[in-house]
């Protein structure tokens, strides 16, 4: 039998809440590099790295580089140029760095 499982990942990332959500497992380690999927295919989750309600050290592991993509996205759409803030935003709840995520 053959299971191939992949978690995929949009902007909605920095709206998880849940006690038992993505942020923490990204945090604990229960989603490995090799299951990640990043991708854009939401147009209206861009990932908001600036939200006052993400935990502060993943905001100060956000680069000014990310921080500023926003300008490049229609609309604040959730396009492909978001896919470098969404992978900086993995990174720093994983507490690695975004070049490791990026190159996996």
């Amino acid at each position: 039998m053959f299971h191939l499982s992949f978690e995929n990942f949009q902007g909605f990332l920095w709206k998880d809440r849940l006690p038992n959500g993505v942020q923490v497992a990204l945090r604990n380690g229960s989603i490995p590099l090799d299951r990640l999927l990043i991708e854009t295919d939401a147009p209206f989750m861009y990932p908001k790295i600036n939200d006052k309600k993400l935990p502060a050290d993943v905001k100060d592991a956000i680069t000014d580089s990310a921080k500023q993509l926003h300008k490049f996205a229609s609309f604040n759409r959730n396009e492909p140029c978001a896919l470098a803030a969404i992978c900086e935003m993995i990174a720093a709840f994983m507490g690695k760095d975004p070049k490791e995520v990026r190159d996996f």
